[in-house]
């Protein structure tokens, strides 16, 4: 699946209900509504956190990109980066975590 850079993404109320641990190789998210647990990546654990500090808020891959990148060292290839960042959308996508969101 492409994704458009344009493209507007927004946590689902699942996402907020999660309960996470994180440990070496991922996110160990529980969802005490349904009571399913998932792994997530290190990387969609962090988008989850962003949308946790604005809650609601419609946010674009590029801004998402510029999120992870802000955090990252500098010598991170921001292509790399971009690929990664589509997939931790698809990954939160295929768990019901994000949908697509209003305009950004």
């Amino acid at each position: 699946m492409l994704l458009s850079a344009a493209q507007s993404w927004v946590a689902t109320p699942a996402a907020a209900r999660l309960l996470a641990r994180e440990f070496e190789d991922g996110t160990v998210c529980f969802d005490p509504q349904t009571s399913e647990t998932l792994l997530l990546s290190h990387l969609s654990s962090f988008l989850l956190e962003l949308w946790a500090q604005h809650p609601g808020r419609p946010m674009v891959h590029d801004e998402l990109l510029a999120e992870v990148l802000a955090v990252d060292d500098s010598t991170a290839d921001k292509d790399v980066a971009a690929e990664l960042v589509a997939q931790a959308l698809n990954e939160l996508q295929r768990a019901g975590l994000v949908t697509h969101g209003g305009g950004a």
